[in-house]
Parts: C-alpha cells; structure tokens; sequence
C-alpha cells in the first residue's frame, strides 16, 4: 500500500467499527460521482464524490467503495470495484488503475471489475442486518440499491435473509468528517494558503476601469501556478452594487475608482476547499464611509474569532457578531441613537429593505456598500457538519467563511 493512502484504509477501519457498534454489523456501498456530460463528446472536469473520495483517495469514475462487517467468512472485508485496464480507451482518455494497481496502491483486501458489482453485491448482501448506502443521492445508484434488496428479497426461500435496516452511509461519515486527522488539517492549510495569495495577487493588480472578469483571471493564475485543481466554487468578483447580489455569477461589470470590490473565491487542494471573502477599494485606500463600516465589520470578525471556543454552542459566534454591528450601527448614526442594541437586532427585515434600496441607489452614495450576503450569518452559510445549536466539541475543526465586508 502506497503510505499515502493509509490513512484511507483507517478511515474504512472506522466506518466498519461503527457498523458494528450500530447494527451489529451489516454491508456499506458508496459510489463515486458520475461523469456528467458538458455537449456533444466533452465531459466537465472530473470530481470523485466527496464521501467516496473520503474513504478511498481514489480519483477515477466509475468506481464503488464496499465494506463488509460482520462475524462471517472473509470479515471485515474491504472492497474496490473499478474501470478495467483498457490501452485503447487509455490512449484517448488518459491512464486507468484497474483493480490489480488500485488495490496494491490504495490499501484495499480486494479489487474487481466495476461490471462484477452487481453480482457480488447481492451475493455479499444475503444474511446481513443492515445495508449502508447513499440515498436519494443518484438516482441511477437509488435504482441499482433497490434492485439489489429485491434480488436478496427473492432468495429468502432458499434460506437467506435480507437486511432489515437501510442507513443512509453519509450520516456515520459525516460525523466521521468533522474530525480532521493531520493530513486533513495539512491539506486545509495548503488550500488557504493558495486562496490567500491569490486575493492578496488580486489586491495588488486590481485598478480602476478594470473589468470584474480580469480579476477574477488573476486568482484563477494563482490557483494553478500552486497546483490547486480547481476552483472550490465558482468565484464571486462583485465591483459596486454587484456586492449586493447573493450569489452574483456574471463577472462582467467595469470597476470604477471610488467603488468598492468584493471577492468571494477560494480554491480546492487534493479534495480540500478553501472559502474567503474580502472587500476592499478599487482604488487602493478606503476613505470615510467605507473606512469606518469596513473597521466596524473587522471588529465584529475578531469578536466572532475571539468567542469560538470548544464547550461553547455553534451560533455563539454570530450573536456576538450580531451585537457588534448593532452597536456599530448606532455608532454611525446608521440607526437612531435612541434605539437600543435589542431593537435592531430584532428588525430582521431592515437589512433586506437597505440592500434594496442600494441596488436602486436609493441610499446616500458614502453608504452605498451593504453586502446583502449578510443573510447568509456571519458563517456564511458554509453547511457546516455540526448541528447547529449543540456545542463545539474540543477537536472539531470549524470552518469559517470569512466575511470581511
């Protein structure tokens, strides 16, 4: 086994402990993504689904990861199904593992053709408690998973039974996923690093009369000149009232001087996703009105940073953030004097009535630079694994979208 992939194999090693622990024992199947089709002849960039990739570290489509746990013959078993060599098919799309090198490479007990996975599965799935899978993920692997209960279902009069219980595989790997072992933390860092120099690269270049798309071609060169595959998420380069659509997409906008830009772009490292946003001054120095809410959001950033401790609950932060502004907010004469920091806090349509009326410059130009992703909280919205509400474990490594406005 490739030392690079032992801890692949420990991850598997997990999952198969707390199929035991759970059910007793049973059989989990996860599917890599499927290849989608872009037109005609020509596929998107290949991306291995990430529960898949967790597990095995394997790149290729066409390919399942299968565990066996339980007391029988061969137990705990684990399983790679995936493309065969092909020299013909390797000389248009590129190299292919097949399952002798996969197996070898990747740590896995056995390898074998994907076209074997049905037959196997079926086999491998009589007389277990539980089937661990997907669900509602793909439909194709949806379809494939119900046939492969109803063939089990129709040996029962051999003397075979069928599993009682179907678990949906991401809950287990998810709480697997929060905690990140030193090659997970090493890769996050790698993948911030490249994101960050790619805004500071923005930053630096960024002039007047330039065009949101020539940015965003200044972090995609930095991206790969330090070996990141992809873009974590398609990228966000927003030049004045751009800033206040959510999720702006189009990139096409001429920046003027006075305006302020946002960024929101991070790339992927080896599977890994960085996420930052920053706004800053087209022309290079923030004056009055931007200056001061640009340091009032600053400050609630630090308080967020300052309050997210382990113990502590997962929305501590915001609340935090959210009294910061307020107070702020007041500071500036943005809201009345006479209210308090309560009664703003409590008027959550006031943010969405303020970025409308920037949008339709319906606001005093020194403060036309609300970000109405504001509504995402101050995480973002990144989906992060923990519950919401519960506390932060000690060990659980929370990914923070950074919201500088």
């Amino acid at each position: 086994m490739n030392n690079n992939h032992h801890h692949h194999r420990a991850r598997r090693a997990r999952l198969i402990a707390d199929m035991q622990q759970q059910t007793g024992g049973g059989i989990a199947a996860i599917p890599t993504a499927p290849e989608a089709i872009r037109n005609a002849d020509t596929h998107y960039p290949y991306r291995p689904d990430s529960y898949f990739y967790y597990l095995s570290g394997f790149p290729e489509p066409e390919a399942v990861v299968v565990l066996t746990a339980g007391s029988g013959e061969g137990d705990p078993r684990q399983v790679l199904f995936c493309r065969d060599k092909n020299p013909e098919r390797e000389i248009w799309d590129g190299f292919r593992y097949g399952p002798d090198a996969a197996r070898e490479i990747f740590g896995f007990d056995e390898a074998y053709s994907i076209s074997e996975l049905q037959g196997k599965l079926v086999d491998w799935t009589c007389d277990r408690p539980a089937l661990y899978a997907p669900l509602g993920l793909y439909p194709v692997w949806d379809a494939a998973m119900t046939a492969t209960l109803n063939e089990v279902r129709n040996r029962v009069r051999t003397g075979v039974a069928a599993p009682e219980t179907v678990v949906d595989v991401r809950a287990p790997l998810a709480a697997m996923r929060l905690y990140k072992d030193g090659q997970e933390l090493a890769l996050l860092r790698r993948a911030a690093e490249i994101s960050s120099g790619a805004h500071q690269r923005a930053m630096r270049l960024t002039r007047p009369g330039w065009y949101e798309y020539e940015v965003e071609a200044e972090l995609m060169h930095e991206f790969l000149r330090f070996g990141a595959q992809a873009v974590a998420y398609p990228s966000i380069v927003a030049s004045g009232p751009n800033a206040c659509v959510l999720h702006y997409r189009d990139n096409n906008r001429q920046a003027q001087d006075g305006e302020l830009l946002l960024i929101d772009a991070g790339c992927e490292f080896q599977g890994y996703a960085s996420d930052i946003t920053r706004t800053f001054p087209v022309s290079g120095k923030f004056a009055g009105a931007q200056k001061a809410v640009y340091e009032l959001v600053l400050s609630a950033q630090l308080a967020c940073i300052d309050a997210v401790k382990p113990g502590r609950a997962f929305h501590d932060y915001h609340q935090v953030a959210e009294r910061v502004l307020a107070q702020g907010l007041i500071d500036l004469g943005l809201c009345s004097r006479n209210r308090r920091v309560q009664a703003i806090l409590y008027a959550p349509r006031r943010s969405l009535a303020w970025a409308r009326r920037a949008r339709r410059g319906a606001l005093p130009r020194q403060w036309r630079i609300t970000d109405a992703r504001s509504r995402h909280g101050a995480d973002g919205g990144t989906g992060l694994l923990h519950p919401a509400g519960r506390p932060c474990p000690r060990g659980v490594l929370e990914h923070r979208r950074s919201n500088r406005r």
